[in-house]
């Protein structure tokens, strides 16, 4: 006959335990009090059950063991984050976010945007706290070159890393060409430059900057005779940079009124530009453009303004003046 045991349960705490007889007292090992036995329970050892009319330990404390779905979804866990672990290390899941180390591929990516016209996917791959700037760009760009419809195709390119390696890449550039500068200008031939960085914790490249080489000049030129020609200082602002704006108006007040002619500007019959050629000569930097010379003939000494080209705004400015009427 296999042995009985009963449950009992201290007096003062509530703690449970199985006891060998169902009269003696046992201390309790909790808090020291009083364990008695209780009156219905049995445990049948043979078969580790209770004997009919009796709840199982697991029934009437569920907490007290293992629950078998916790058990499946801790293993699913660690399988799960082993994988991702590993799948990252691969980069498996490069696709999930865009991440693309592999710059061959994100140049081909490029080329494919840029001949689909598709602004939003270039702007995407712009740095994400100034893709608004971006866009912004783009669209100055495609307005002023007449490019509002579509992109001129790019018809070749070569790329490579400039800092860093295949390994532990840096920085990047995509040198590509294209025909037509802009507006008039249809036939010319066209480069740019893309310049990217790599993002080590997003596993991905991000475009950072995108200059391309210089637009016609004509238009601009004959927008500041015609500015010339109406004696106007609000008319002549849009042609110097942003940022310098007054002082430039200050200059030309001030050469106005030291040669008689503030407020009755000679007028300028024609403009010829010179140095042109070797702003926009491939392979010349797109951060520092050489600087062109405009030339208007007046009745007296012509007005020679100097121009710069800024990739930024995608336009020409003038910076300065080597000689007034």
């Amino acid at each position: 006959m296999p042995d009985r045991k009963f449950v009992a349960h201290c007096a003062a705490c509530g703690h449970t335990y199985k006891v060998s007889s169902e009269e003696k007292t046992y201390p309790c090992k909790e808090c020291g009090g009083e364990v008695h036995a209780d009156l219905e329970p049995v445990l049948d050892e043979a078969t580790d059950e209770y004997l009919p009319g009796h709840r199982s330990i697991r029934e009437r404390h569920p907490h007290s063991g293992p629950k078998k779905g916790s058990g499946l979804a801790l293993v699913a866990l660690v399988v799960f984050g082993g994988l991702g672990i590993l799948g990252y290390g691969l980069g498996w899941f490069g696709f999930l976010t865009g991440a693309e180390p592999d710059f061959d591929k994100v140049t081909m990516s490029f080329v494919e945007d840029w001949n689909a016209s598709d602004v939003d996917a270039l702007a995407d791959d712009y740095n994400p706290s100034k893709q608004d700037e971006f866009r912004a760009k783009l669209e100055r760009i495609r307005a002023g070159r007449g490019w509002e419809s579509v992109l001129p195709s790019i018809t070749g390119e070569s790329h490579g890393l400039s800092k860093g390696t295949a390994e532990d890449p840096e920085l990047a550039v995509i040198d590509f060409e294209f025909t037509g500068i802009g507006k008039g200008a249809s036939s010319v031939p066209g480069w740019g430059q893309a310049s990217w960085q790599f993002e080590p914790s997003l596993d991905r490249w991000f475009l950072f900057d995108l200059r391309l080489v210089p637009t016609p000049l004509a238009p601009r030129a004959d927008g500041l005779l015609a500015a010339w020609n109406q004696s106007s200082m609000d008319a002549l602002g849009p042609y110097f940079r942003p940022t310098s704006v007054a002082p430039m108006v200050e200059m030309v007040q001030k050469w106005g009124k030291r040669k008689g002619w503030l407020g009755a500007h000679p007028p300028v019959r024609s403009m010829s530009i010179s140095g042109e050629e070797e702003a926009r000569r491939q392979g010349v930097s797109l951060i520092d453009v050489p600087d062109v010379l405009s030339e208007g003939a007046t009745a007296g000494d012509p007005l020679v303004a100097k121009w710069t080209f800024s990739p930024e705004l995608d336009d020409w400015y003038v910076i300065g003046f080597k000689s007034f009427p």
